[in-house]
């Protein structure tokens, strides 16, 4: 806006209206495009951060069978998909859009379709592997019986 004064002309500061339309136009463009984008889970997301919770749990449980000199246990249930700490009442669940399969031993086995990985106060704990699967990827937790540390093998 343009403000006589005096002989000379006075121009204020500020914006027009066409160039605050502009740029909330241009605001609206970028968000139309980013944000669907942000809504979108990255792919292997949910198989990598399954198998990462698992195998914390399991060294968590490790520890506190050392620790507390008393064998520990997580129990996983392949077809409800959820696991949980033998003899505590928190369930956890396991992304719905995972397979689950196990191999343990015979005595490992707790359920129609539920697996028990044990932990020992000696540090070592019972053979067993846990494979998750999200289409054609999959993360196998094999744990060292001798160490009681769990591995996680990713594949493509």
């Amino acid at each position: 806006m343009t403000v006589l004064q005096g002989k000379r002309q006075v121009r204020e500061a500020g914006f027009t209206l066409l160039e605050l339309l502009m740029v909330l136009s241009i605001m609206a463009a970028v968000l139309a495009v980013a944000v669907p984008m942000v809504g979108l889970p990255k792919r292997g997301m949910a198989l990598k951060a399954n198998a990462l919770a698992l195998a914390v749990q399991m060294r968590t449980l490790r520890a506190a069978a050392v620790d507390r000199n008393l064998e520990q246990a997580m129990v996983v249930d392949l077809k409800k998909k959820r696991f949980w700490v033998a003899g505590n009442g928190r369930v956890k669940g396991i992304s719905s859009q995972l397979s689950l399969s196990a191999h343990t031993r015979p005595q490992d086995v707790v359920g129609p379709s539920a697996v028990r990985f044990r932990f020992h106060p000696d540090g070592t704990a019972s053979r067993g592997t846990l494979i998750i699967r999200e289409g054609a990827r999959s993360a196998r937790i094999a744990i060292d019986w001798r160490t009681g540390a769990p591995r996680i093998a990713w594949s493509r």
